[in-house]
C-alpha cells in the first residue's frame, strides 16, 4: 500500500540521486547577505579555496530576494573569483518584489583555460549596484563539487 510519507521520501531519493548523477560529491554553499553587507558591495565568502591544486566547480546556483519594508533602489548580484565577475543576477532580480532565480550550468566566464586563475579561489558574492537605503536580504545557494586543476 502506497503512503504519501513513502511516495515523498521515495521522490526525495530519486532527486537526490539525479542531482548527484556525474558530479562526485556535491556540495552546497548558503550564504545571506544582510542590508548592511548589500549596501557597502561587501565581496563575502561562499566557497572557500579548495587547496592546493583544485578548483571550485560550480554546478549549480540560485538567488532568492526577500524585500523589506524598504526596497533596494537596484541589486545587481555577483559571483566573483580571484578578481573576476563570473555571473551576474542584475536583471534576473526585482528589488521591488520578493524573488527567486536559478541558473543551472556552467559559470558565464568559460574563456578561463587550465583553471590556473581558478586555482585554490574561493568563491565570493556580492551586489555591485548602488543600493540605495533598502533593508531587504539576499540568499545566494551554490552547488559545487572540488575538482583537481
Amino acid at each position: 500500500m502506497f503512503t504519501v510519507r513513502g511516495i515523498i521520501n521515495t521522490l526525495i531519493a530519486w532527486y537526490n540521486s539525479l542531482i548527484n548523477f556525474g558530479y562526485g560529491n556535491l556540495q552546497v554553499g548558503i550564504v545571506t547577505l544582510s542590508s548592511s553587507q548589500i549596501i557597502a558591495k561587501t565581496k563575502v565568502d561562499i566557497v572557500p579555496d579548495p587547496g592546493p591544486g583544485k578548483f571550485i566547480n560550480i554546478q549549480n546556483y540560485s538567488v532568492t530576494h526577500k524585500v523589506g519594508t524598504v526596497p533596494f533602489d537596484s541589486l545587481d548580484i555577483r559571483f566573483n573569483q580571484a578578481g573576476n565577475d563570473l555571473m551576474q543576477y542584475g536583471s534576473a532580480i526585482d528589488q521591488s518584489a520578493d524573488s527567486f532565480s536559478n541558473m543551472l550550468g556552467d559559470i558565464a566566464n568559460t574563456s578561463w583555460s587550465a583553471f590556473t586563475i581558478a586555482e585554490n579561489q574561493s568563491l565570493k558574492v556580492w551586489n555591485q549596484a548602488t543600493a540605495g537605503s533598502g533593508n531587504g536580504q539576499v540568499t545566494i545557494k551554490c552547488y559545487y563539487t572540488i575538482e583537481s586543476a
